[in-house]
């Protein structure tokens, strides 16, 4: 009877050892997808590029209404929303070209550069989302920079936002 029993408790660690060995390498393995994910994005709001979008927004373009006032850019992307003419043009051509020569000349985008690339993006907001700009420039492949402005366009609001990639 002795025997028996002596039996039953190896029998008992031998099973307890091998569910041990079965969470540890489920763990090892649920470790090992967890360490090899890509690192994720990050953005961080920042006063800089908040002041910038900020300003970018009063900035006048060359555009004009046709009786000789010039928009701002917060005013061509409200005429670029509703698909306006501009000189002729379109007021969304010209808002890029003005957007990208703003921020171009700003923020120093390039490889070598300690900024890599940007992306804006402007879009309507009301009951749902609409995309009117989208600009991108360079690679944002981990850490960024941003900001949000916010434009009245009755019934929604329009959505600027400029994200600068390092």
């Amino acid at each position: 009877m002795i025997k028996i029993r002596e039996r039953n408790g190896q029998e008992e660690i031998v099973g307890f050892v091998i569910i041990v060995v079965i969470v540890a390498v489920v763990l090892s393995v649920v470790l090992g997808v967890y360490i090899r994910q890509e690192a994720p994005i990050t953005k961080a709001e920042s006063k800089d590029v908040s002041q910038f979008l900020d300003s970018a927004m009063e900035y006048t373009s060359e555009c004009t209404n046709g009786i000789g006032e010039y928009f701002s850019v917060e005013e061509l992307i409200r005429e670029c929303y509703y698909d306006s003419k501009c000189n002729g043009a379109s007021s969304c051509d010209m808002l890029t070209r003005t957007l990208q020569e703003m921020i171009d000349f700003n923020w120093k985008i390039g490889e070598d550069k300690p900024f890599k690339g940007y992306m804006f993006n402007a879009s309507y907001s009301s009951a749902n989302k609409e995309e009117i700009l989208l600009i991108k420039k360079g690679l944002c492949a981990t850490e960024k920079i941003g900001a949000e402005h916010l434009s009245p366009a009755t019934p929604g609001a329009i959505i600027s936002i400029l994200e600068i990639c390092s």
